[in-house]
């Protein structure tokens, strides 16, 4: 019996930055993001945790009823990453300081499990 299924990917891009005109007052030599996605099958919201080393946003995603089943499917989960990020880039967002009541999974992913608790937390919508 599977109760929760989690999907995860990630991705870390060291990029080195480029000197500008203005110095930055801490130069920095590196950067990083790192992009995880979960997926919650009890209360079906996809999670895409992004970040940087100045900032966490958490973009969570209520799967429709008729795509819940099919989530099991790679492809699928696929989809809906894009799907997500397609809806933010779009505007298609708002906050959203309820999501720890809708799935404590999801949220306790999009905190880093209480190490990142100034997360900006964003449901995305179409």
């Amino acid at each position: 019996m599977h109760a929760r299924v989690l999907v995860f990917g990630a991705n870390n891009n060291p990029t080195t930055l480029k000197h500008v005109s203005t110095p930055r007052p801490t130069p920095e030599s590196w950067e990083y993001t790192t992009t995880w996605f979960a997926y919650d099958a009890i209360n079906h919201f996809m999670c895409c945790a992004h970040t940087t080393r100045l900032m966490r946003v958490c973009l969570c995603y209520h799967v429709p009823y008729e795509e819940q089943r099919l989530m099991h499917d790679r492809q699928k989960s696929i989809e809906i990453e894009e799907r997500i990020l397609r809806l933010y880039v779009d505007g298609h967002h708002a906050p959203m300081s309820d999501l720890e009541y809708y799935s404590k999974l999801a949220y306790e992913m999009c905190i880093g499990h209480g190490r990142y608790r100034n997360t900006t937390l964003l449901r995305v919508y179409e």
